[in-house]
């Protein structure tokens, strides 16, 4: 997936999804999404999209360890604007 940024700039995106939320009893963080790195992924992308489809909220970031867990209290639509302004304006 491309996208254009209203600067000009062509990025390559990655959209990763949940399958669920990790409740794990054993730590005390709270409820979290686990989010899949894949095997021996070779072409990186410039940006990472992170969707909680039930909530309807997206983060971005511009790394991707192997794999990756985000509270669900990290999705908001604070956050949301603010990783989209961050990282396509």
């Amino acid at each position: 997936l491309w996208v254009r940024t209203p600067n000009g700039r062509l990025l390559t995106v990655q959209v990763k999804t949940a399958r669920s939320i990790d409740f794990q009893p054993k730590q005390k963080r709270g409820p979290r999404y686990r989010f899949y790195a894949g095997r021996g992924n070779r072409h990186p992308a410039d940006l990472y999209v992170f969707v909680a489809l039930e909530l309807s909220c997206l983060l971005i970031d511009d790394r991707m360890p192997k794999d990756r867990y985000i509270m669900v209290k990290d999705f908001t639509p604070a956050a949301m604007n603010a990783a989209l302004a961050r990282f396509l304006f």
